[in-house]
């Protein structure tokens, strides 16, 4: 059982694993290149949990986006002050490095699939958005830098009910580090529970 499905506990609606560090890719357009934060995906579990809003993309709704990408794994949303220093439109092809700095460095062609102004479920200054298929094949890397955690009741109580039951879990024998979406992850509060792994 993945730690994920481990984190599907009474009080919350569902949970998935984010990769996530800053400045961890480069993103060369036709144009040039820069280096920029990549947030990596699993879409599926990601656009089960994370409260989406229409307002947060550019060029296409929410669920278009993440239908996007969920059928097309080489695919990468990017934030519009990115797309627009990289001077990319959507169906552009580009060039992504993965895992920027670690050993497993490498660097993959990707199709811009959209664009977005914040990314709902991850932290601020996040540029890119990629699947996790792509990023664990292409650089034979596993785990999750923080996993984001759905409330079943969507209220302020609610999020309370979820951080209570998540705090008794018995996968928290690991040391974890309990944020609400009040804090980093700029959700709509009372929304997502973020979990991240303490460093």
């Amino acid at each position: 059982m993945s730690l994920a499905d481990a984190l599907r506990i009474d009080g919350t609606g569902g949970a998935t694993a984010v990769v996530f560090s800053p400045e961890n890719s480069a993103l060369t357009s036709a144009f040039t290149v820069d280096v920029a934060t990549l947030a990596v995906i699993d879409s599926s579990s990601f656009a089960q949990v994370a409260a989406f809003a229409d307002s947060e993309f550019v060029g296409g709704t929410a669920q278009q986006m993440m239908s996007a990408m969920e059928t097309q794994p080489d695919g990468v949303l990017v934030n519009t002050a990115l797309a627009e220093g990289l001077k990319l439109e959507t169906g552009d092809d580009a060039k992504l490095i993965l895992a920027r700095g670690d050993d497993q460095q490498t660097r993959k062609p990707v199709r811009v699939l959209g664009f977005f102004i914040q990314f709902p479920g991850a932290p601020e200054h996040t540029d890119i958005v990629a699947n996790l298929g792509l990023y664990e094949q292409a650089t034979g890397l596993a785990g999750a830098d923080y996993y984001l955690v759905s409330a079943v009741a969507r209220t302020d109580s609610g999020l309370t009910s979820a951080v209570a039951a998540l705090s008794d879990c018995e996968s928290f024998s690991r040391d974890f580090v309990l944020q609400t979406s009040a804090a980093t992850l700029r959700a709509a509060v009372g929304l997502l529970v973020g979990i991240e792994m303490a460093s």
